[in-house]
This record gives C-alpha cells, structure tokens and sequence, in this order.
C-alpha cells in the first residue's frame, strides 16, 4: 500500500513533464497543406497528394513555390498513367472483336483524364518557369513510397482483349499511376527506367538537379503530353500546338548535345508543322 502511494505521484510528475511535439499545422494554412501532401505521398496516394498541392499553390507562399518541381513530377507522372492506360485500352478494343465497347469508354475517360491532366500540366510549368527561371532545381520532395517502374502484369490481359474484373482494374489504374510517378522522378534526376537508381538520389534532401538536365526530363514530359491532342488522339491541334511552345521553351534551356534532345527537338517541330496545318 505503501508502494502504491509512493509511485502514484511520480507517474503524474512523468505524464505532466512528458515530452510533447510542436502543435499540428493550423488547417487551411500553407504548413497544413504541404503536411497533408507529404502524408497522402506517403500512402501512394498520389492523386489526393496532387490536390493538396494544387490547395498550396493558391497560397503563393515560399513552400508553395518550392514544391512546383514537386508538382510538375506528380502531376506530370498522373498524367502518363492515364495516357498509357488510354493507349492500352484502345489497343485491347482492336484485339477484342465481340465487345470492344467497353473497352472505348475506357480510352475516353483515360484520355479526357490526361488531357485535363496536360493542361494542369503546363499550367504550373509555367508558373514553374516563371518564379525560379534560373538556376539548378530543388526537389524537395520524398522519393516515391509506393509502386513499380515495371508494367502491370493487368495489363497483358487488357492488350489481349480481355477486360479485367473491377477490382482489377482498379489495381490497375493505382499501379499505372504510381509507375508514372515513379517514372517521372527517375527521369528527372537522370535515372531513365532505372528506379534504383533515382532511389539512391533521393537519400540526401532536397535533390539539386542541373537546370539544363531537367528542363530536357520537362521537355520529354510536354511532348509526351501534347501527344494527347495529335490527330490519331483527341486531335485538338490549337491545344496540340499549345502545349508544344512549351516543348520548344524547355528545350531552349536543355542540354541539346544529346541524341536524345536532338530527335525530341526534330519530332516537336514536325509536330507544331502538322498542327499548324490543321488548326
């Protein structure tokens, strides 16, 4: 009994003086924004990580402005899932012969998505363009929890014809998304397919990238986007022509004594040609 008398005072003493953190971010403050972006990131989801984002950009504050390259990768890397799903759905309804259908309104959700996504796209690289236009770039951001740079195996099936059961294809679409944004953050620290690679990058933060190097990783980006409204897709040519002046501008600031910037660059002009006489 005599115990208990003595202990019970020294465990309030031990809960009073604990150790307690900062507070949590007021909501609707910019630190609130960027935590809730860091913690949806972190569970691979990288839509909602993407709107918390889009919430901190609104704020025009200093963490708002360092975490544009964040953006441009996540949503850049949203964007390929649903191009990439788009042409592969588009490639399973030609193998499907009986039912192709179902297959169409896969390609044009998936597509509208991207387009929708490409446009965003090259609203906030101008925003990007216009607030750090000199200068290595930072990324502040996490490398990438969740995810594969593989392909799905799900879509072996779709490319076959045979359309997935729902839960499938909703893995699939998580897994197209998480790879495109894996992708993307490769390719902007000049790790191209190599996921281990951009991996070791991200082991010191922020990750400074030379500013020629990824300006050509956003140029790639754009062209792939402005692919979304070539004459075969959704053949929009103002808004083909639109995102390739982009294309154009990146490539004005990237290291253009690659073969791989040379035939990006020869491809973008011959694409802004073929838009211009469709317009």
């Amino acid at each position: 009994m005599r115990q208990t008398i003595l202990i019970a005072p020294y465990l309030l003493i031990v809960i009073a003086c604990g150790p307690s953190g900062p507070p949590p971010p007021r909501t609707g403050t910019p630190e609130y924004f960027n935590k809730m972006a860091l913690d949806t990131f972190a569970q691979g989801d990288y839509m909602k990580a993407n709107d918390w984002l889009a919430k901190l950009s609104k704020s025009e504050s200093e963490s708002a402005v360092q975490s544009r390259p964040w953006r441009l990768l996540l949503l850049g890397g949203l964007m390929q899932g649903n191009r990439q799903l788009a042409d592969d759905y588009e490639t399973g309804a030609r193998a499907n012969k009986d039912r192709p259908g179902q297959f169409h309104k896969k390609v044009s959700d998936h597509r509208a998505a991207a387009a929708s996504q490409a446009i965003e796209l090259v609203d906030v690289y101008d925003q990007f363009v216009k607030e750090s236009p000199s200068g290595d770039v930072k990324l502040i951001n996490p490398y990438p929890p969740k995810g594969s740079i593989g392909r799905p195996l799900i879509v072996t099936r779709v490319l076959m014809g045979q359309m997935p059961s729902d839960s499938d294809v909703d893995t699939l679409y998580a897994q197209m998304l998480q790879r495109g944004v894996i992708s993307e953050t490769a390719n902007a620290v000049g790790a191209k397919g190599d996921a281990a690679k951009a991996q070791a990058a991200f082991k010191s933060s922020p990750v400074s990238v030379p500013r020629p190097a990824f300006q050509l990783a956003m140029a790639n980006l754009l062209y792939d986007a402005s692919s979304i409204f070539g004459m075969k897709k959704r053949n929009e040519a103002g808004r083909q022509d639109f995102v390739l002046k982009r294309v154009q501008k990146a490539l004005s600031e990237a290291a253009m004594d690659s073969k791989e910037a040379k035939e990006l660059k020869t491809k973008a002009e011959a694409d802004a040609k073929d838009a211009a006489k469709r317009k």
